[in-house]
Parts: C-alpha cells; structure tokens; sequence
C-alpha cells in the first residue's frame, strides 16, 4: 500500500503476488501521488510517463505505458499531486485469470524540468469476479462488466438483479440463422464484434443501414443483443450466436426526426427480408401508418421489442403500449428503475 521513492524521477514499483486463483481478473484500479520541489506553477503542469505491467512469474512483464497531465490538490502551490487511474481493461495487462501468482510493477518518470521529492502507489486493488458468485460469462474482456447478464455485484449493485442470461444460455444461445433487426440510427458496418446480414436505409440515402460518425445508439443496441461472444472481443451480446440486420430509420439532427412512413418501410422491410426479431429503442407519438406495419410484421411471425421509455414514470409509451409486441424498461444495478 505505498512505497515512498525520494529524489528519484525514475521509478519502479513492484507489488504481490496477488492471487487470483479463485476468480477471474477483470482489472486493476490505483492512486498514484507525487510530491513536488519545485517548478510547479498553476500555467505549467508537469506532463509525465507513467506504465504499468504485469508478470505470472516476477520476471516476464507485459503491459502498456501512457502519458499524463496531473491534477493539482485544490488550495496547493506546491505539494502532494494526486492522479486516480482504473485500468479495468483486461487487455491492458493480458489474461490473467485464474493465476495464483501475478505481480503488478508501476514505472514512472518525468520529462519536465520539476522535482520531486518522492512519489508512491497507494490503494492498489484488483478487480475480480469471485469465481463462487456467479456463472462464468465469456472470454470477452469487457464481459465482466455486464451486470446486466450476470450482477454479482461488481460495481456495486445487487447481487441477482440481472436478466440470468447464463441460465438462458444453458438452453440456447441462438443460432446465426436467427437475425435480429436493429431498427434505428444504423450500425458499424465494419464492427468486428457483430455478425451481420445485409441491411436497408429506409430513409432512401442509401447506407445499407450503416450508422454515420455522430450515431452510436444503433451500435450500442446491436451489441447488448448480439455481439459475438467468447471471441475474446469487447463484449457478450445476449444473443451472442444470433445476426445483426442493421435497418437505418433516421439521422441524428433530421426535421422531422422521426417520419412515420419511412418507419413503417423499415419495420416492413425488416419483417420480409427475414428478421425474426425487431429491435427497436425508441419511442414516436401513436402513428396509425407505423401501427399497421406492427401488425404486418407479427402476420409475417416477427417478434417486435420496443423500449418503454426514459421518463422514470408509470406511462409506456408507444409503440410499446400496443397488444401483441413486447414492451421493455431498463432497471439499475441495484434492482431500481432507471432513470434517464
């Protein structure tokens, strides 16, 4: 929990072994403060390297190394510097889980004329899920922040309060011929985590329902239900066998954001071409034309989920509030409902 270095602008520092025998890494999180002589002023802070590393065997290091501007102390001139960092990226330090013997070495130097008279580590603490607390999830290396699919807790939420996507998947995790419509701001065409079938640009600009560089949403929807899973890529979809149809309804900043008509062609075409679930994040005033491409594509056997909205009230809104689809809230880590 600390190692004082005095008048050493080049520093290594080493902890453990920690053991991670029981449970799977998912990454390390530290305080690292610096106290400095001279040659601070508020115009001109120090700019720093600092790397960290990580060995199963106190010998072979790997890992990566950053730069830094340092936030001062409120109310100092000069004095302790203090920088938080969270390194919860798995593949920042490589795979360690399941290791019982991992060291992790801090190494930081200066590139600036200021000097210090000593900097130190402090709260080291590696971020893992017990092995014993939950269904192991994926090799994906952001899987472990899925509370959604497996709370155990680990940011700070309830224990439970997920969807047991580990117990759905003991009876299926879907198959590529199951194609799941994400009906919205267009995806990532070329996102290496998704399984995609060709799409449609229901707005007639012709991007196969790919997403412009200011429109995530459709992105985000996509990998919560489809990313590809134990590829040892970002994350787990809940449907991680299943493909993606991207269909594009709308550009972000358009007036009238959301045309009813061109929402209907795209449910439609979504439902003809194969889609056998609708995904669809969003929420319109109660449009007859969008209701009776509702109802076409459940004739067709299409599944349709629309999100109830962001209000934080008890009002569903539509589409969700029509018979015969299925409307879906969002509820917080710790078992409440969210809020927008």
């Amino acid at each position: 929990y600390g190692k004082n270095y005095a008048n050493n602008m080049r520093s290594w520092m080493v902890y453990g072994p920690f053991d991670l025998s029981n449970g799977t890494f998912a990454g390390i999180e530290f305080d690292f403060w610096a106290e400095i002589e001279a040659g601070y002023n508020n115009n001109t802070q120090p700019y720093d390297y600092f790397a960290v590393y990580a060995s199963t065997d106190g010998y072979n290091y790997w890992g990566t190394g950053f730069w830094g501007d340092w936030t001062q102390i409120p109310g100092n001139k000069s004095g302790w510097l203090h920088k938080y960092f969270d390194l919860t990226d798995v593949s920042v330090l490589g795979d360690l889980t399941r290791q019982s013997q991992v060291y992790i070495a801090f190494y930081f130097f200066s590139d600036t004329s200021v000097t210090y008279r000593g900097a130190f580590v402090d709260n080291i603490g590696l971020k893992k899920i017990d092995g014993t607390a939950g269904p192991y999830i994926s090799n994906d290396p952001h899987s472990w922040r899925q509370w959604a699919l497996n709370n155990t807790g680990q940011t700070k939420g309830t224990p439970g309060a997920d969807i047991k996507a580990a117990q759905a998947w003991t009876i299926t995790k879907g198959n590529p011929n199951v194609i799941i419509a994400i009906i919205d701001e267009g995806v990532d065409l070329s996102h290496e985590d998704l399984r995609l079938v060709p799409g449609y640009d229901a707005t007639g600009n012709g991007s196969m329902g790919s997403n412009s560089s200011n429109d995530g949403h459709g992105t985000a929807c996509a990998g919560i239900a489809a990313a590809i899973g134990d590829n040892n890529l970002g994350i787990s979809g809940v449907c991680p066998n299943c493909s993606i149809m991207p269909v594009r309804i709308a550009y972000t900043g358009e007036i009238p954001y959301f045309d009813p008509y061109i929402i209907g062609d795209g449910i439609t075409w979504a439902a003809v071409h194969g889609a056998k679930v609708l995904s669809n994040s969003w929420k319109i005033p109660n449009q007859q034309y969008v209701t009776d491409a509702i109802q076409y594509a459940r004739s067709l056997g299409s599944t349709l989920v629309f999100a109830t909205g962001n209000e934080n009230n008890n009002v569903i809104a539509y589409p969700a509030s029509l018979s015969g689809v299925i409307a879906v809230g969002a509820s917080s880590p710790c078992d409440e409902r969210k809020r927008s």
